[in-house]
């Protein structure tokens, strides 16, 4: 890779790429080249890598098989933005069986292949030299990009293992995305660690439970959806767990009968918080021994009837004379953005206003709470 694009040091290297091994194993290979990790959120569409490409001005850019058309389409954008000065990223793609998608690209097993044996690691010069380029999710706006320093992913690397009770060669079960603050950062955990990685390019709930029975997982994490999955899946999809199976959400508050089925079932919940601006997790629950005695409506909070436990509520002030419907804005911005972006409810209304003019969200967040739950049920 660094011969291939002239890998200096510093320079953005992009994945796009699902939880295969090719993608753990750029979360060691990028940065031992001297290269800054960015990778990409695979809900993307086209539009929106070619805008991170842009920003990130990556020179790389690996794409997994299942992802190529994206990929292409997004250099496509980039080739024909008359904006960005920046020459086009160097396409190597990442076959999901190991072998050669196509002979027109660099692929990333022949580059292994290929790659000599007596390669010197580039180490980091400073310990705030960056490792990785990480974008939000665009909830707020359009993603932004955060730099991740090698300080600030090795501590939080050993904070998350230490709270979540990864001891010695545990057994991971890869359900939360790579790309995700760099699995929250237990791309690296794991292996300081010395566990093992069990990769997922798609799962379903009768997966998760193949994979815990068949490797003995240990760990794994997930969003509200993947609780959700798990406590309703069909019982012939169910296996009992070979052994007790710790498990990290985050995000939205889980839903009081989610948490009781996850306990049933034998999984031990650690619910934190995190941003990608605070390098994935931030806060984590300590468990207090008098909260066993409560039930479970004492144990927790109802949250939104959805499987993500959130939803995107929009505010609007229509412009003089201008009219517009709920669901008119709805589906423009379905039209303009990822689905998961777009609002499913919108508020009409004056938007409170600093006295400089900034729109004070906190009040915003005040008002929906104050309404409840805008789903439709």
């Amino acid at each position: 890779m660094a011969d291939l694009a002239s890998c200096n040091r510093g320079i953005e290297v992009a994945v796009l790429s699902p939880n295969v091994p090719a993608m753990y194993e750029l979360h060691f290979a990028v940065p031992m080249a001297g290269a800054i990790l960015c990778t990409l959120n695979t809900r993307h569409d086209a539009a929106m890598v070619s805008a991170l490409l842009k920003h990130s001005a990556a020179k790389v850019l690996f794409v997994e098989s299942g992802l190529l058309e994206v990929g292409r389409a997004a250099l496509n954008n980039l080739a024909g933005d008359q904006t960005s000065a920046t020459a086009l990223p160097v396409l190597i793609t990442i076959a999901h069986d190991g072998g050669c998608i196509n002979s027109a690209y660099n692929d990333y097993e022949s580059l292994i292949t290929e790659a000599p044996l007596g390669f010197d690691i580039r180490w980091p010069l400073n310990e705030l030299d960056p490792i990785a380029l990480n974008y939000t999710s665009g909830t707020t706006a359009r993603p932004k990009g955060v730099i991740y320093s090698n300080w600030g992913a090795y501590l939080n690397t050993i904070a998350t293992a230490l709270t979540y009770n990864i001891t010695v060669t545990p057994t991971y079960l890869w359900t939360v995305p790579m790309f995700h603050a760099n699995g929250w950062n237990l791309s690296w955990g794991i292996a300081m660690q010395g566990g093992t990685n069990v990769c997922l390019r798609h799962f379903t709930a009768k997966v998760v439970f193949d994979k815990i029975s068949q490797h003995k997982v240990t760990h794994m994490g997930g969003a509200p959806t993947v609780l959700n999955m798990i406590v309703n899946a069909p019982s012939g999809d169910r296996k009992p767990l070979p052994v007790m199976v710790h498990i990290m959400t985050g995000g939205a508050a889980r839903p009081p009968n989610i948490l009781s089925g996850m306990e049933e079932l034998g999984f031990i919940v650690h619910q934190m918080y995190g941003l990608t601006e605070t390098t994935g997790p931030a806060t984590i629950n300590t468990w207090m021994p008098e909260w066993d005695t409560l039930p479970t409506e004492e144990r927790s909070r109802l949250t939104l009837p959805t499987d993500w436990g959130e939803t995107p509520c929009a505010f609007v002030k229509l412009k003089t004379n201008v009219d517009a419907t709920e669901i008119e804005i709805i589906n423009y911005c379905r039209d303009k953005l990822p689905h998961y972006m777009a609002p499913k409810a919108v508020v009409f209304a004056d938007l409170p206003k600093t006295s400089t003019g900034k729109t004070q969200k906190f009040i915003l967040r005040q008002k929906a709470r104050a309404m409840g739950s805008l789903v439709k049920t």
